[in-house]
């Protein structure tokens, strides 16, 4: 049925050439694939004032309702 020596050379040459680790140990050099916007360290931190228009803006919308924002409901679960 199964030639066995087939199966043990194929296992021999798997292990000569695989090697499982057991630990873990990250590769430092290596760079993601994307940037984390989280990560304090890839953030781009704007140094200047900060613009008023844009923080007054955030404050509207946040003091708004969903009511105020909309004149009509924009999906059917929301009636």
């Amino acid at each position: 049925m199964y030639n066995y020596t087939l199966l043990v050379e194929l296992y021999k040459k798997e292990k000569q050439f695989q090697k499982v680790y057991t630990t873990f140990r990250p590769n430092l050099k290596a760079s993601p694939v994307t940037g984390k916007f989280y990560a304090r360290h890839e953030a781009n931190v704007n140094q200047g004032e900060p613009n008023n228009h844009y923080i007054e803006l955030l404050a509207q919308a946040k003091s708004l309702g969903p009511k105020n924002k909309f004149s009509s409901p924009k999906t059917e679960s929301q009636r």
